[in-house]
């Protein structure tokens, strides 16, 4: 590695995270030694300086928050010094952001030093990141029973939101846990007005955390759609475990999910992809036109680490096949399917970009390959990855950003122009629509929907009675009920599809 420079912006690159080590030197004319290091995903870091044989020299742990290339107030993390008689080490957990590690050295010091830096993974539990305000929160749909999640919250992501509907009035309780640093602080959040901002009283209810005792909220809530907020205070970085627990599951709660839609056996009907949240199980119910599922087709179990993603033709093979993400080391890829439901091939695909999480699939530009559509928790943009049938991105296509309180629910030629359209609902206001597109990604129009039934939430979309028109496939989390809104091309849903229950 050359030699370390004296400036952030000059820093040497930190490539080997696993098990890094250098010797160098700091003194009267080398005063300052920087390397920067990129975490794609919250990580454990063991940090040793070393060798010292001179007075003293400090290691820094910086975060630029605001980019500029100058270290301002608060942008040092944490410090440690070395002496002739002890190391320097610091032992932390950071969320995914480029950080800097800088050594200097006191006064009159002239000394070799070494230093040994290494990053573990410490992966969280959830399957996006949760956002930084109401309208990226993460959503976890009708809250029953208790929920638990694993995240982090810190400099480089200073709020986590998360959104729940309650559908009936009930007992509400909450803990916040495993907090290794300072004070981090949970708080319930009622949106009273649906403007996307947390407005005098919207905060409900309150409690902190610290690394010796939990917070704890126990409530009566309403039947509405509430929000937790978890912050850290000034300067904490750590995990922390948030459990959240509602009514209990009704009477014939499945453990079975709606994965996503799809002709999987070749027969000219829309199947639909169902995953077992308990035993790991996947499969298709074979459905004919009327609704009715009429056979089974089995596959594999998920893969360690990997969750399901989307569904489409990947290879151009006339098969649907399913996209698949790895929480924890962020890849992504798509087995290549037969029509029984074997996975026949595995298409490897890049991770995701930081920050951006998959939306959907579907043709956008019109040249017969499946792409990739995404959305950026943190800077609210969406676009998508132009692929070509070997699981490379060859394009980006740019599109605007997701309206506010706005989230994506799918894909597909609402309007039947040829174009691939994106379905949009607003978790304040309860609205459905879409978005008309063009093949160059602009919305050149918007298709007013009807608003969500009580109690049912969108599961995908597809032709189910094969009129040629695309429908809408709807779950209601209270009574377990499945169903196809029958849309026509103008917005109209003209009928209903009832289906079986979850399995």
């Amino acid at each position: 590695m050359p030699e370390p420079n004296n400036t952030l912006s000059s820093a040497d690159l930190i490539s080997n995270l696993s098990n890094f080590q250098i010797t160098d030197f700091v003194g009267s004319a080398d005063n300052l030694d920087y390397y920067r290091f990129t975490l794609n995903i919250t990580s454990h870091i063991r940090l040793i300086l070393s060798g010292i044989t001179q007075n003293t020299v400090t290691v820094s742990i910086i975060y630029d928050a605001n980019g500029n290339g100058n270290i301002d107030f608060n942008d040092t993390l944490y410090s440690s010094s070395a002496y002739t008689s002890s190391n320097a080490t610091i032992n932390q957990t950071l969320g995914a952001a480029t950080y800097f590690i800088r050594v200097s050295p006191s006064s009159g010091t002239n000394t070799n030093y070494t230093l040994n830096f290494t990053a573990t993974a410490a992966p969280p539990s959830t399957s996006s990141d949760p956002g930084n305000n109401l309208n990226t929160a993460l959503n976890l749909g009708t809250l029953y029973g208790t929920r638990t999640f694993t995240e982090f919250v810190g400099t480089a992501d200073n709020n986590d939101f998360y959104q729940f509907y309650l559908p009936i009035n009930t007992s509400f309780s909450l803990t916040l846990t495993g907090i290794t640093q300072n004070t981090v602080t949970v708080s319930v959040i009622y949106d009273a007005n649906g403007n996307g901002n947390i407005d005098f009283n919207d905060t409900l209810y309150s409690s902190s955390a610290y690394t010796s005792s939990n917070a704890t909220i126990n409530q009566t809530l309403g039947t509405a759609t509430y929000f937790i907020r978890v912050s850290p205070s000034s300067g904490t970085n750590t995990n922390y475990t948030l459990s959240l627990t509602g009514p209990p599951q009704p009477v014939g709660f499945s453990s079975w999910q709606i994965q996503g839609t799809g002709d999987f056996n070749r027969d000219g009907n829309l199947d639909i992809l169902w995953h077992n949240t308990s035993t790991n199980q996947n499969g298709a119910w074979l459905m004919n036109s009327n609704g009715a599922n009429i056979g089974w087709q089995s596959m594999a179990s998920n893969p360690t680490g990997w969750e399901i993603n989307g569904t489409g033709d990947f290879n151009r093979d006339g098969n649907v096949d399913i996209l698949w993400h790895n929480t924890s080391t962020n890849q992504n890829g798509a087995w290549l399917m037969n029509s029984n439901g074997a996975n026949i091939g595995w298409q490897s695909m890049a991770s995701n970009p930081t920050g951006w999480e998959i939306q959907g699939t579907g043709d956008f530009n019109r040249d017969g390959n499946l792409d990739i559509l995404w959305h950026n928790y943190s800077t609210n943009q969406n676009g998508a990855w132009l692929m070509n049938s070997s699981g490379a991105n060859i394009g980006w296509q740019g599109m605007a950003s997701n309206p506010t309180g706005w989230e994506i629910k799918g894909t597909g030629d609402f309007n039947r122009d040829g174009n691939l359209d994106i379905l949009w609902h607003n978790y304040s206001t309860n609205q459905n629509g879409a978005w008309l597109m063009n093949s160059g990604g602009r919305n050149i129009g918007w298709q007013s929907m009807a608003g969500n039934p009580s109690g049912w939430e969108i599961q995908g979309t597809g032709d189910f009675n094969r009129d040629g028109n695309l429908d809408i496939l709807w779950h209601n989390y209270s009574t377990n009920q499945n169903g196809a809104w029958l849309m026509n091309s103008g917005g109209v849903n003209i009928g209903w599809q009832g289906m079986s229950p979850n399995p």
